[in-house]
């Protein structure tokens, strides 16, 4: 970038008049394998930078550094596309590449923009209910979605009850989503890969920009170290929120306090015409009060060391160190007799490295492989004030190693057919120091009876896992408007979350597999075809998929994740079939923009043990807790001139599966509860429409600062959506209700502002 100094992510160079396409990537690099002697045209586009067209004549192998512009907004509207051949061309199928521009013209909850909610908008992902942290991606577990911030892995991605996201949007460049066809290079999560690069800095000047919305304030600059080598950037985010709960409708909330803050920075560093290096940090705290009795904390903290380097024309290498640590506190004296605190945390270390070829022999390389070590804290669960009556339990510590190596090739065998093969192959050890119980198997597992106990000490090897994954895919490209693909993939997971409940919340651990829980394995197909419509700047695409997932984590009725040291005896395993169709619709250029998706979605368990006591559901088929079969997103924005732009989003989904009681029966005197099979029923189907209106300040080329002003209604219908149903015994019957979180239309107005003149980002 002239303007900037940082690399240009995610541009597409095209020669013109061939078929020959590349994207840059993180670090700007590309490469192209032309035939020497002969002179060719090449156009290089990204979006919210000036087209760039260089004639080119090719005598030998070399070097072309390209420099490219910020685009203003100058007298006559401005259409920037980009990537327009990747939808056909690219092998990637169950792939969405989320544009920055698209974050900032969505309306927003409480005036804050945020990449996670403009991701579950797209087909296949859906979040459990507002309010909440978590995604269920192709009928998957939230704790089946692998997050990486700068290669860091983030294991709680919301702040505030899950209402917005832990990652700043205006440190974002580039934000990628996998569903399916993955990278060989990534692993260690079934449903989903969320890859979230930041922004590099300003190595030219001097920068700053922030915003002010009703809950929170954000901040962020950047600025040469060393004038076009070495940039800072740093930005952070805090709330002032504890107004918006009382207004809520959910009176648990509305006696509760919140905060959150998050500080992210990096220093990027040119060393010389073909290495960089990296080096990057994320902090993220929560904490909130629930009626002034159970108080959270959580603590997301990484940081991530990058070196490139450009070992030729055509190859590539990086070497990353990776730490991330997740920390959670938990209390709860809502009941002195019964009252305890908790904590627990998650450490993760990395070191990995990936090699790349670009365009030899028609070929796209990568190779590499890493080391990741696990080192987990359950905690101490203990009583909380003297007049506590709990008693303490330790729930032990684990550790396991992981290891890969991974190889991919991507090649054409024809013009028209592609083929992207990849091999991963993981090793997982789970390690000492930990004493592992025997349980007899012809009785239930359950603490009573234990008739053994070995010990392992630290460092030992108690149990291996691992295998290989699989990656293919196809693209036939029917015209160059026009492909059909298809793909394979097999994922394994080393690292689950212990929860029972629907969403994901502050109480819920984390746990290594062991010899008790074998790895969940998944396996998945699927098929698409994709159609662009130049004309009319139109992209469309139909997938269907079929996953079959193994050891499936699954818990048993009435099982206590909270107090049972033995997470053995409350884990179950079995099998999950999911499948489903998902269409969309997208117009990239034009006064209208946006997209309308629709999915269709189904996910199944199946826990049938040998013995009774190892089936769910007397062993019977039943949905899962994200199963919800339809979902719409209409997401538009219409411009209705260079300042002024109106977007409204529409989303619509199937209500969720629940259990529920129906009836009651007295033994001895005591009152029990019949239920009904489990997810038997479902709660209300979700519905809401939310409308904003974007105002821009002048459009001067020189100023000092350029703002904006947003005003956002949520939830314009002002629906009860029905997070949750809760039950309560009344004279003795059972009654339900519905709980949601917003009951009424918000009404927001927030400002953003930026130093130096508009520019489409």
């Amino acid at each position: 970038s002239v303007n900037s100094g940082e690399p240009v992510i995610g541009a597409t160079l095209f020669v013109e008049g061939t078929s020959i396409g590349v994207i840059t990537n993180g670090e700007g690099f590309y490469a192209l394998q032309l035939t020497p002697g002969t002179t060719y045209n090449i156009s290089i586009s990204c979006l919210g930078m000036e087209k760039e067209k260089y004639i080119v004549e090719v005598n030998n192998s070399g070097t072309l550094n390209i420099e490219m512009r910020e685009q203003l907004i100058d007298i006559q509207e401005v259409v920037v596309r980009s990537g327009k051949h990747d939808n056909v061309r690219g092998m990637q199928m169950g792939f969405q590449k989320i544009d920055i521009k698209d974050i900032k013209s969505i309306p927003v909850v409480m005036g804050e923009r945020d990449i996670l909610k403009i991701a579950q908008m797209m087909p296949g992902v859906q979040s459990v209910g507002e309010g909440s942290s978590g995604f269920n991606v192709r009928g998957s577990t939230s704790d089946q979605n692998l997050f990486l911030l700068n290669d860091i892995p983030v294991l709680n991605t919301g702040h505030l009850f899950g209402f917005f996201s832990a990652f700043n949007p205006d440190m974002v460049s580039d934000f990628n989503l996998y569903k399916s066809n993955f990278p060989a290079e990534y692993g260690g999560r079934l449903a989903s890969v969320f890859e979230v690069s930041t922004r590099k800095g300003n190595k030219k000047k001097f920068g700053a920009r922030g915003a002010i919305s009703p809950v929170t304030g954000s901040l962020l600059v950047e600025t040469p170290l060393v004038k076009d080598k070495v940039s800072l950037i740093a930005g952070g985010r805090s709330t002032y929120s504890d107004w918006i709960l009382s207004k809520l409708d959910n009176e648990q909330l509305n006696n509760s306090t919140a905060s959150f803050y998050d500080l992210m920075s990096g220093v990027h560093i040119i060393l010389d015409e073909s290495s960089s290096l990296q080096l990057f940090g994320y902090y993220s705290s929560d904490k909130f009060t629930l009626s002034g009795t159970s108080s959270y904390k959580y603590e997301n903290i990484g940081s991530s060391a990058t070196y490139n380097r450009k070992l030729n024309e055509k190859w590539n290498i990086d070497i990353s160190a990776v730490f991330s640590r997740y920390i959670n506190w938990h209390s709860d004296n809502e009941l002195p007799p019964q009252a305890f605190e908790h904590q627990f945390s998650v450490d993760q270390k990395e070191l990995k490295t990936k090699v790349t070829g670009y365009k030899w022999l028609n070929h796209t390389t990568s190779f590499g492989g890493g080391v990741l070590h696990y080192r987990l804290n359950q905690g101490i669960y203990q009583p909380l004030g003297s007049e506590s009556l709990i008693s303490s339990t330790d729930f032990g510590k684990e550790q396991g190693m992981e290891f890969n190596i991974f190889a991919s090739d991507e090649f054409a065998i024809t013009d028209r057919l592609s083929i992207y093969a990849g091999l991963r192959l993981s090793l997982f050890k789970y390690l000492g120091p930990n004493d592992i119980y025997t349980y007899p198997e012809s009785v239930p597992r359950e603490t009573e009876f234990i008739t053994d106990t070995t010990s392992y000490g630290s460092g030992e090897t108690i149990s291996n896992y691992g295998g290989p994954e699989y990656r293919l895919s196809f693209n036939y490209e029917i015209s160059p408007d026009l492909s059909l693909k298809a793909s394979y993939n097999r994922m394994r997971q080393y690292l689950f979350m212990l929860s029972n409940t629907i969403a994901m919340s502050p109480t819920d651990r984390w746990k290594l597999t062991d010899p008790y829980t074998r790895p969940p394995v998944s396996d998945q197909v699927s098929m698409g075809v994709y159609k662009n419509i130049p004309r009319k700047a139109l992209e469309t695409s139909a997938e269907i998929y079929y996953k079959k997932t193994h050891n499936q984590v699954e818990y048993k009725d009435g099982a206590d994740l909270l107090r049972n040291p033995r997470f053995e005896t409350s884990i179950l395993q079995g099998e999950q079939n999911s499948w489903g169709a998902e269409f969309l619709v997208k117009r990239n250029a034009g006064r209208f923009t946006g997209w309308v998706s629709y999915a269709y979605s189904r996910a199944l368990v199946s826990v049938n043990g040998r013995y009774d006591w190892d089936k769910i559901n007397d062993g019977k088929t039943y949905p899962a807790s994200y199963d919800k079969p339809h979902s719409v997103n209409f997401v538009g924005s219409y411009r209705f001139s260079r300042r002024i732009s109106f977007a409204s989003n529409l989303v619509y989904s199937t209500g969720r599966p629940i259990t529920y009681p129906t009836g009651i029966f007295w033994i001895g005197g005591e009152q029990g509860i019949v239920y009904s099979n489990r997810n038997q029923y479902r709660i209300p189907d979700y519905f809401r429409v939310d409308v904003s209106l974007n105002f821009e300040g002048n459009l001067k080329r020189e100023k000092l600062a350029h703002g904006s002003w947003m005003f956002a209604v949520y939830n314009v219908t002002g629906r009860k959506n029905a997070y949750s149903v809760y039950f309560k015994n009344e004279d003795g019957m059972i009654k339900g209700y519905k709980q949601s979180i917003y009951g009424v239309p918000i009404f927001t107005i927030s400002y953003n502002f930026k130093l130096g003149n508009y520019a489409v980002e």
